[in-house]
């Protein structure tokens, strides 16, 4: 199972007054599924987690905990404007 994502999905369930049963006929699975989503016992079908992030209205990167992906790309695309700034005024010398 995915670290953390058996607790945003029961965070993100309940947040939203819904019960197992509410999520499972949604998205057209058993409420046991849900709860070993919940659990950690299952883990989401590709299908069942887009189901999943549109019913919570998040992404499926926050449910997977890629959030650090997106904090490297823009800490990597500063220091690059900031790296090509720094050799646009040497090269200007």
């Amino acid at each position: 199972m995915i670290k953390d994502l058996s607790t945003k999905l029961k965070e993100l369930r309940m947040s939203q007054n819904l019960s197992q049963a509410d999520v499972a006929k949604k998205l057209e699975i058993s409420p046991s599924i849900v709860s070993g989503y919940e659990t950690g016992e299952r883990t989401p079908s590709t299908a069942n987690l887009l189901a999943l992030s549109y019913l919570y209205k998040c992404s499926t990167d926050y449910l997977l905990g890629c959030q650090w992906h997106f904090d490297f790309v823009i800490f990597w695309r500063l220091n690059f404007v900031h790296f090509r700034q720094k050799i646009n005024c040497l090269i200007q010398m």
